[in-house]
């Protein structure tokens, strides 16, 4: 009967050891799943702060970028600077009409008429020779032939500048069909070659009455400014100079402002970059793409890239202009 009882008691003691071995083996297991499941969480927590960390610095670094390819417009007209300084300046824009050149040169021409008797109303067409020629058509009663001589200088000047900044080297004067005209005091001309003074950058001109209804500019050869040292200057040494002003300077002023800094400048082949930053509320930056784009015209550049880096904005401005001599 002990026996039994010894035998029964047994059986009943090896049953809950079992049933104890096989619930801590459950608990480990439960606990390891817990531990790996926790780590998982914890892991994709992590991943998760470093892509958006991520997607955070992409978004900084994006900047919107632009081409601006359309046709560049210039016309010219006469300032006075002080009480008797005559200067000729300029008026800048890129315009959406697909015209050509010899078309915006025409235009231009017939726009920038500043003579008392209204010589360039008389010019009738204009057409090109070549890619660098240019040939002013007029009519028979043409009255280029009664220029003032002070007239005559100013019209040479402007027939220069304009000629130079759309990229011609020569001006062929017709009569109708016949080649040549009577010019002021110069008398017969049939050619006039291109031979504009060197120029290194531009200023605003500020008019002492009234600004005027688009913004002017002239260049440093006109104000007298600094183009050059032992040489003259190149673009980086340019884009430093027209920063500033000298002790003088009267009716313009630089284009970068004390709210612009320009951080880089460099030319690759006919391609320059300019890397810049502003004040957020600082003045337009408008003035200041001008002015480097007329800039970027004097060295003969295919295309100008301006990074803002306070708006983030990556525009690259080209140009039509063929290389001159």
């Amino acid at each position: 009967m002990r026996k039994l009882l010894f035998l029964i008691g047994s059986l009943i003691l090896l049953v809950g050891l079992i049933a104890c071995s096989d619930g801590s083996e459950n608990v480990v297991e439960e606990d390891l799943e817990d531990d790996i499941e926790q780590g998982s969480d914890d892991y994709d927590e992590s991943e998760e702060v470093e892509e958006s960390n991520d997607d955070e610095k992409n978004e900084e670094d994006v900047y919107t970028e632009e081409t601006i390819d359309s046709p560049y417009y210039i016309t010219g007209r006469i300032v006075m600077l002080g009480e008797n300084s005559e200067a000729l300046g300029f008026h800048f824009q890129r315009q959406d009409a697909d015209q050509s050149r010899e078309e915006r040169f025409f235009q231009s021409l017939q726009e920038s008429d500043f003579t008392s008797i209204d010589v360039l109303a008389d010019l009738n067409d204009v057409r090109m020779g070549d890619n660098s020629t240019i040939e002013l058509i007029f009519n028979e009663d043409h009255k280029l032939r009664g220029l003032a001589s002070a007239e005559q200088i100013l019209l040479t000047e402007m027939l220069h500048e304009l000629g130079y900044l759309y990229g011609f080297s020569t001006i062929n004067f017709y009569v109708e069909d016949e080649q040549g005209v009577i010019y002021g005091q110069y008398g017969e001309l049939e050619t006039m070659e291109i031979e504009r003074e060197a120029n290194r950058g531009y200023y605003v001109f500020e008019d002492a009455v009234e600004e005027p209804p688009e913004p002017l500019f002239l260049n440093a050869r006109t104000v007298e400014e600094e183009i050059q040292g032992e040489t003259l200057f190149n673009f980086e040494e340019t884009i430093e100079e027209i920063s500033y002003l000298n002790q003088g300077a009267e009716g313009y002023r630089s284009a970068i402002g004390d709210s612009v800094r320009v951080t880089d400048v460099s030319v690759v082949d006919s391609h320059a970059t300019v890397v810049f930053d502003h004040e957020e509320n600082g003045e337009s930056i408008e003035k200041f793409e001008t002015v480097l784009q007329l800039t970027a015209l004097d060295f003969q550049l295919e295309s100008i890239q301006l990074i803002n880096q306070q708006e983030q904005t990556d525009k690259t401005f080209v140009f039509d202009r063929p290389q001159t001599e």
